[in-house]
């Protein structure tokens, strides 16, 4: 069965280059709690050498983690970051019911946005509402959508590979 995500692949990669890589598993991740992500992330270390990457709604738990515990990291890198839902399910709206503290772009090193010019208009919405308050470097790759791998073409991600790395 090919992989929906990128995920695996970065792993892989990055630990070819010595570089400690967790990929942790959220629970119930089309109908996420904020406090129930937060008891996963908690186990880690979560300290200024570290690199953290989101992808879509993993993209907002990550800067709302941050605005809330306000740890310092070297860098934030989100890849088609959801902030926003229209769905009526009380769950989804809970755990995008934040605002997002601009002071983390004090902690951060570096904040970087992938995007993608097929990226539908939703997600634009939200790289706006992101990078309006974190300043980020915005990416955009041509062709890569959601960053799934059926819009992607396949399943490796080098540029954030790279982004990673320098």
């Amino acid at each position: 069965m090919q992989e929906l995500y990128w995920y695996p692949w970065v792993k892989n990669e990055l630990e070819k280059a010595s570089m400690s890589v967790e990929i942790p598993s959220m629970p119930n991740p089309w109908s996420p709690s904020y406090g129930e992500y937060k008891k996963v992330f908690e186990t880690f270390d979560i300290n200024e050498s570290m690199v953290l990457i989101g992808h879509s709604r993993g993209c907002a738990f990550l800067v709302r983690y941050l605005g809330e515990m306000k740890p310092n990291v070297t860098k934030l890198i989100m890849a088609a970051p959801n902030f926003v839902t229209t769905s009526t399910e009380q769950t989804l709206k809970d755990f995008y019911s934040f605002e997002i503290d601009g002071t983390i772009k004090n902690r951060v090193q570096e904040s970087i946005i992938f995007t993608s010019d097929i990226e539908v208009e939703e997600g634009k919405q939200n790289l706006l509402i992101v990078n309006k308050e974190l300043d980020c470097r915005v990416i955009n790759l041509p062709n890569h959508g959601h960053y799934i791998t059926e819009e992607m073409g396949g399943d490796e991600f080098p540029e954030l590979v790279e982004c990673v790395l320098k």
